[in-house]
């Protein structure tokens, strides 16, 4: 690749690395659609209330298809022709989103330690990026996937914003660093903190979505994210 990054001098990656004495760049990995699945969580939420209204809900997969066509859910409410309280829904939504028991349906994507020790062995330290807002129900979860202990550190903006991601890493990030997620929140950061970007196709937004974002790489999933570096 004409754009392959070989090494980071920059100071500020020694804050996220657990080898004090080595600075290594490093890749921000996003959870929610890169690690993890979320459409079973968000497909719960959604058909359930469309249950308790009187509606018909759609199947998970139907449900994959309308988010990442749609993008957001008043959208997929007017394709499908129900008349719904976005406020009432929103409501609804935001009270289970990030509730364990809804954390609960998340599934990894791909072995996340196999991959994350081929990014280090390119020369990486592998930082956790999440927009939760329960950073405790976040480490929890990360606990009972068994991978609590994989990453150099996680950092949790607990804002939902879309320039949460880009205000959390200002002044912390090199030119050799690299964002990776399935969101416009990530390619905002990129562009605003000058850094590499890679989208994935897995989460809640369709490569398309991403391309007209500002996205110029995106991937079939972070799995083959070892073979760009």
């Amino acid at each position: 690749m004409n754009d392959r990054i070989l090494d980071n001098q920059d100071t500020s990656s020694k804050r996220y690395s657990k080898m004090e004495e080595i600075e290594l760049a490093t890749i921000f990995l996003d959870f929610d659609g890169t690690l993890v699945d979320v459409m079973p969580r968000f497909h719960a939420i959604f058909s359930e209330y469309l249950t308790q209204k009187g509606y018909p809900s759609p199947d998970v997969d139907e449900y994959r298809r309308l988010k990442q066509s749609h993008s957001y859910d008043p959208e997929i409410f007017k394709v499908l022709g129900f008349e719904i309280d976005w406020k009432d829904y929103r409501t609804w939504k935001m009270e289970r989103v990030e509730s364990v028991d809804y954390l609960r349906l998340d599934r990894l994507i791909g072995d996340p330690h196999q991959v994350i020790a081929q990014i280090r062995q390119k020369g990486y330290s592998v930082v956790l990026l999440s927009a939760r807002m329960e950073k405790e129900n976040l480490m929890l979860e990360l606990k009972w996937l068994g991978i609590h202990d994989l990453f150099d550190s996680v950092i949790v903006t607990e804002r939902y914003e879309d320039d949460s991601k880009a205000r959390a890493l200002a002044g912390f990030v090199g030119e050799g660093d690299i964002i990776v997620g399935d969101s416009e929140t990530e390619v905002i950061a990129s562009r605003e903190l000058g850094i590499k970007h890679f989208g994935v196709a897995t989460g809640l937004r369709s490569p398309g979505f991403l391309f007209e974002q500002g996205a110029r790489v995106v991937l079939r999933d972070y799995t083959v994210l070892p073979e760009m570096l």
